[in-house]
């Protein structure tokens, strides 16, 4: 069955959410043992890095001039409208060293100012809109993070490998720091 987006909810920061009650326990969890210092995870010369015992390297990567043509929906539109500086997108594989295998896809947008970078990150926050398209997987990304810095907007998204469980709370910390990666 497709992933439809539409029909995941979000939370007020745009992060894929479970229903019910357990999910919002298992979400502050993942907050509290990300902590709130710092600028997130620190990834070494050749793309690994790690942050609250998840070890990640990066798998691909590739930079484009052109963001619509890496977008799709609402997304696509807004940045046909406002064309982006640069996009850098990139995909990275790793564990929590117990045997739970994820995927952390980043997608770094540069905007040439601060105010089409606020809309494009409200934009990428609400369900349903469209987003830039993740490199090299086609996996559904289960959780979802943003932020954005000056003219920069970077969204990380989180999804288990194939045939593998991962606790909501591992992968909300692994979108939680891919998403306060460095820009590349």
């Amino acid at each position: 069955m497709p992933f439809k987006e539409s029909e995941h909810p979000r939370d007020s920061r745009g992060r894929f959410v479970t229903k019910g009650g357990i999910g919002a326990l298992i979400l502050i969890a993942a907050l509290a043992a990300i902590g709130s210092g710092g600028s997130g995870a620190a990834m070494d010369e050749g793309g690994s890095w790690s942050r609250s015992g998840l070890e990640f390297s990066r798998q691909d990567h590739q930079a484009a001039g052109d963001c619509a043509a890496h977008a799709h929906g609402k997304v696509e539109r807004y940045l046909r409208e406002h064309p982006c500086v640069r996009l850098y997108r990139a995909r990275f594989t790793g564990d929590d060293g117990h045997g739970h295998t994820m995927t952390v896809t980043t997608q770094v947008v540069t905007m040439p100012d601060t105010g089409q970078a606020a809309q494009l990150k409200r934009l990428v926050d609400r369900p349903g809109t469209g987003n830039i398209d993740k490199l090299g997987t086609d996996t559904a990304a289960t959780h979802f993070d943003s932020r954005r810095n000056s003219r920069t907007v970077v969204i990380a998204e989180a999804a288990p490998q194939i045939f593998d469980s991962v606790p909501a709370a591992l992968l909300d910390t692994a979108a939680t720091a891919g998403a306060r990666l460095p820009a590349e």
